[in-house]
């Protein structure tokens, strides 16, 4: 499961390989707002990203393939990196890259061996950092030599190297902007190593509106309020395009970290209802907590189940490499949330009735929302629930301004606010 052969054609006495592979994933500056028009390119071809940061990119070969992602702006040169295990007809989720400035970027390179001193072919070398969904990776040369390229300067990262039948070797560094550092690991064999249960998995759905930039409203304005209710999203932006009006549907997942030398990543199994749960991705980021699941396919109101693995250094060569799989959780995502607002007597705001919400809190902004920008007023602490809230203009808790604009969105939440829906961010003027 999760992975595939590699196949070669001949054709007129030449090898073609062939070039089935989709990568997608998103780009992300350093504050995690999605990078809009960014090249994004490997070997095999190359895209830009959307507005929402997302982007695809099909007809790869299989292979360690890396993903480089670089923009101009403002006469900066921004560049970042990662490296994917892409997989015959198969599509390597959550490719994801962040990009900074090319004067912050450093870099980390050496030589993985083993006990003896022999040099580790297809090792792979993980540079892990707080923050980010994917971490870097790259995978050594015929003479075990690595090179981690366009990291962060100012963070600290986790490194591992591991490789099958290998136990991981781990180490910890605070990068500087312009370093060059040399880290050698000597790895040890793994043995048969007894997997753990993922544990504290939960799963959270949101439904978000098309983002296109329209009056200034950019994703950076959907990311700050998605922020408020996950504080740890850091660089999360969804791809899909599936609820009623072709709004983003995402499944969020969190877990408790592995830590540990004898694992390199996690098996995602996925089931609709009570239907059975399959496997679903393999996510090669041994040192992560949280995967976000932007299929194309995912429905609204419809209920998902998950489970996650651990997965070995012997994985997939050794079908035995998994460990148990985890309680399942289940994912329940609800539909479009359609918000206006009604002057004629008072300031009512009205959304429609079949989103799957049963809550709602409503915010209001003296500007438009984004990294940094709170709302001035919302009902938090005290819910609104049928159709439709009126705001107290006679005790006008806001201190709104007669004559000034201001912008709002209405925030849908349901099963204990694991299912939420955002309205389209609108305007008013008080």
């Amino acid at each position: 499961m999760f992975v595939g052969a590699a196949v070669f054609l001949a054709g007129c006495g030449i090898l073609e390989v062939p070039k089935t592979s989709t990568i997608t994933g998103r780009i992300t500056d350093l504050a995690g707002m999605p990078v809009r028009n960014a090249r994004v390119y490997t070997i095999d071809g190359e895209t830009k990203s959307s507005s929402n940061g997302s982007y695809t990119l099909p007809m790869n070969r299989e292979d360690f393939l890396t993903v480089f992602a670089e923009i101009n702006q403002d006469g900066v040169t921004y560049k970042g990196r990662t490296v994917v295990r892409t997989v015959q007809d198969q599509t390597q989720l959550s490719a994801n890259v962040v990009v900074a400035p090319i004067s912050t970027l450093s870099r980390i390179h050496g030589r993985v061996t083993d006990s003896f001193g022999a040099p580790i072919v297809n090792a792979r070398v993980y540079a892990y950092t707080t923050g980010y969904l994917s971490s870097a990776m790259v995978s050594t040369d015929v003479n075990g030599f690595y090179n981690l390229e366009d990291l962060i300067g100012g963070r600290q990262y986790t490194v591992q190297a591991g490789a099958v039948t290998y136990s991981n070797d781990t180490v910890t560094v605070t990068m500087s902007n312009g370093d060059d550092r040399v880290i050698n690991f000597s790895l040890f064999d793994s043995g048969t190593p007894t997997l753990p249960q993922v544990t504290g998995v939960t799963a959270r759905t949101w439904v978000s509106q098309p983002i296109a930039s329209r009056g200034g409203i950019g994703p950076e304005a959907y990311e700050a309020i998605k922020r408020r209710w996950s504080p740890n999203r850091a660089d999360y932006v969804a791809t899909s395009r599936t609820s009623s009006s072709g709004a983003p549907i995402e499944v969020e997942l969190n877990w408790n970290r592995l830590q540990g030398d004898d694992f390199q990543g996690y098996g995602v199994y996925r089931g609709t209802g009570t239907g059975t749960i399959t496997d679903y991705d393999y996510y090669r980021e041994p040192m992560a907590g949280t995967y976000i699941d932007s299929d194309v396919a995912l429905n609204p109101n419809a209920l998902y189940r998950y489970q996650l693995t651990a997965l070995g250094t012997d994985f997939p060569n050794n079908g035995s490499a998994e460990g148990p799989r985890s309680v399942a959780v289940d994912a329940r995502t609800l539909d479009d949330l359609i918000a206006t607002v009604n002057q004629t007597t008072g300031l009512r705001f009205n959304w429609n009735n079949d989103s799957g919400a049963t809550s709602f809190v409503i915010y209001i902004f003296d500007r438009i929302p984004g990294v940094g920008v709170t709302s001035i007023w919302n009902n938090e602490t005290s819910r609104a629930s049928g159709t439709s809230f009126v705001y107290d203009t006679a005790g006008n808790p806001a201190g709104l301004t007669t004559s000034r604009t201001y912008w709002y969105v209405v925030l849908g939440l349901a099963n204990s606010d694991s299912s939420r829906t955002l309205s389209t961010i609108g305007s008013f003027t008080y």
